[in-house]
């Protein structure tokens, strides 16, 4: 009876080790497209091994933040990478607290935002490498994740699992200098007519990469003129020099 518990274990551990998850993913022209849900929010993603980072559009980022799927604690700073033409861009570096596909949950994952209103949505390597070994199948536009190889997701079931991913504090934007007179932001900067990017309306964005400050309105906001649009910005679009 001990020998035959012992196998029944074995064998049940070796089913848990090497089961395995497959994703049907969408094929669009070149590409390979994945429905996820991000912090509860529907969206494709381009699944892309290439990529660095998860990244979003500012389209996305300002719907997000409006209708709170990401709120400001969640913006991490500044930061560069390299574009597909090998240039380097400037983008904000943000924390997505969920991504949800095909049963499986990624948990604080590093993501970007491309200063760009119709930059694609990449899911990158900060999403990938979580979930450890992989194999895509072009024929059937499967992608196969080998469940037990890592254990930086949890599965559907809710049983947690442990992540070793290391999280940056969320930006000190008093930090930032007190700007004053004309100063760069990142194109389409959102203004709004109260200092909350959440609950005020938007009056306007940033013509030009530039505004106008007139007064740091707190640690958040500032009060700027920009294109004949006077209201608050989020310092977090400001560009650093």
């Amino acid at each position: 009876m001990k020998k035959i518990v012992s196998t029944l274990f074995v064998c049940v551990v070796t089913l848990s080790v090497f089961s395995q998850t497959t994703i049907t993913m969408k094929k669009k022209g070149d590409v390979y497209v994945v429905p996820c849900k991000v912090n509860g929010l529907d969206l494709e993603f381009i699944f892309d091994t290439g990529a660095s980072d998860v990244s979003i559009s500012l389209t996305e980022a300002l719907f997000m933040i409006k209708n709170g799927y990401l709120s400001e604690t969640d913006i991490r700073g500044t930061e560069y990478y390299k574009i597909a033409n090998g240039e380097i861009a400037q983008g904000t570096k943000i924390l997505i607290k969920e991504i949800q596909f095909a049963g499986l949950k990624l948990v604080n994952v590093e993501a970007s935002i491309a200063h760009n209103m119709v930059a694609p949505l990449l899911l990158g390597q900060s999403a990938i490498s979580k979930l450890g070994k992989i194999q895509i199948d072009p024929t059937n536009n499967a992608l196969t994740i080998l469940n037990g190889t890592n254990n930086n997701y949890q599965t559907s079931n809710n049983v947690a699992t442990s992540s070793n991913t290391s999280i940056s504090s969320p930006f000190d934007y008093s930090k930032l200098p007190n700007y004053s007179g004309t100063i760069k932001v990142f194109s389409y900067s959102p203004i709004y007519e109260k200092p909350d990017m959440v609950y005020s309306k938007q009056i306007g964005s940033a013509d030009n990469n530039q505004v106008t400050i007139i007064r740091k309105e707190n640690d958040k906001y500032y009060y700027v003129k920009t294109g004949g649009v006077e209201g608050y910005m989020f310092v977090g679009w400001v560009m650093s020099n």
